[in-house]
């Protein structure tokens, strides 16, 4: 084989290598934009389901954020204060809308994307020692719900 040849073969691939790493790229970047900060991060839910509670934020921090997990809980160790371990406070209905939503290192719900918010992650776990509330009864299926309704609606304050 010449010189020639091997150079017009390795032209002839060019466009085919740059063309796949595109596409490679353009997947990628769809996959990561269609759930938050990656699609390995993301669980099944259902499309559908039904709410027992209005699935606006206040109804949901008063019925379930502040009595299953904030200090309403007793369980001030978890998310009780400003200086709980677990670093989301969930004892001022405004302090925890912003934690959930900007909260360090990560937001625990991606507006619009339950499946990829770690907050629904947390909630639907069939392990017992992830899902939440932490040592308390799962939260019913209806309230659940709610909140997943809650963030594909936007998590609106």
């Amino acid at each position: 084989m010449n010189s020639r040849s091997s150079r017009n073969g390795t032209q002839s691939l060019q466009p085919l290598a740059a063309s796949l790493f595109w596409a490679t790229l353009a997947t990628s970047a769809l996959s990561a934009a269609a759930c938050g900060s990656g699609a390995d991060e993301c669980i099944s839910l259902k499309e559908s389901c039904s709410p027992t509670l209005s699935t606006d934020y206040n109804t949901i921090y008063a019925s379930v954020l502040s009595t299953s997990c904030g200090t309403g809980a007793g369980v001030t160790t978890c998310h009780g204060s400003a200086g709980s371990p677990s670093g989301l406070s969930l004892a001022d209905p405004n302090y925890a809308y912003t934690s959930l939503l900007s909260g360090a290192p990560h937001a625990r719900v991606v507006p619009g994307d339950p499946a990829c918010s770690p907050l629904m992650a947390r909630l639907t776990s069939g392990d017992a020692n992830v899902r939440m509330p932490k040592g308390g009864a799962p939260l019913g299926e209806g309230v659940v719900c709610a909140i997943q309704s809650w963030i594909r609606e936007g998590a609106v304050r």
